[in-house]
C-alpha cells in the first residue's frame, strides 16, 4: 500500500509540475497538495498596501488514523467525548498531516493589486511573509488565491484585511475547512 501510494504521488507530481501557471511560471503544486492560506491583516504606507501572509502547505496523502482511535485516545486521556467527535476530530486533523518543505507559494490578487510571492516553505511546511500589493486604492477587504496551474481548479483562497487609518480592528478565528 506505501509503495502504491508512494509511486502514485511521484507519477501525479511529475506531470503536475510541468504545467504552466496563469502567469506562465510552472507550479510547484501537484494534485495531491494542499496549501492552507490564512487571513491576511494589511495596512497601507502611503498609498501602498502591505500585507502580512501565512501559509501552510501539506499533502494530501497525510495519515489520518480512524475516528475510532481518536475516540480511544480521547478517552485514555480522561478526556470525556459527549456527542461531538465531529469537531474533535477537525480539530485534531493538523496534527496528522505531511508537510510540504520548500514549495514556493504564489498568489493571484484583484484587479488594481501586484501579484505576489510569499516565498518558499520552511520547516514544517509553513511560510509567513509580509509583501507589497502595491496601490490598491480602497478600505474593502481583498480575495487573494494561490497561483495553481492552468489545469488545477481548486480554489486556495484568503481574505486581505486592510486597516483603516485610525481607529481598532479584529482579524479572528481560523479556517474552518481544509484537506
Amino acid at each position: 500500500m506505501y509503495f502504491t501510494n508512494s509511486a502514485l504521488a511521484a507519477l501525479l507530481g511529475a506531470t503536475a509540475l510541468a504545467l504552466p501557471t496563469t502567469k506562465g511560471t510552472v507550479s510547484e503544486f501537484s494534485i495531491l497538495d494542499s496549501i492552507l492560506l490564512l487571513d491576511a491583516p494589511a495596512y497601507y504606507q502611503g498609498s501602498d498596501l502591505k500585507a502580512t501572509f501565512r501559509a501552510h502547505t501539506f499533502s494530501r496523502l497525510s495519515i489520518k488514523p480512524p475516528d475510532s482511535v481518536l475516540l480511544l485516545a480521547f478517552t485514555a486521556l480522561g478526556i470525556v467525548v459527549d456527542e461531538d467527535l465531529t469537531l474533535l476530530v477537525e480539530r485534531t486533523k493538523f496534527f496528522f498531516v505531511d508537510a510540504q518543505e520548500g514549495k514556493t507559494v504564489d498568489l493571484k490578487t484583484p484587479k488594481g493589486c501586484l501579484d505576489v510571492s510569499v516565498g518558499k516553505t520552511e520547516a514544517g511546511g509553513f511560510v509567513e511573509q509580509q509583501v507589497s500589493l502595491g496601490k490598491c486604492g480602497g478600505d474593502q477587504p481583498k480575495i487573494v488565491e494561490a497561483d495553481l496551474s492552468l489545469l488545477d481548479t481548486r480554489d486556495f483562497k484568503a481574505t486581505v484585511f486592510p486597516s483603516k487609518p485610525d481607529g481598532f480592528g479584529i482579524i479572528s478565528g481560523m479556517c474552518s475547512h481544509a484537506l
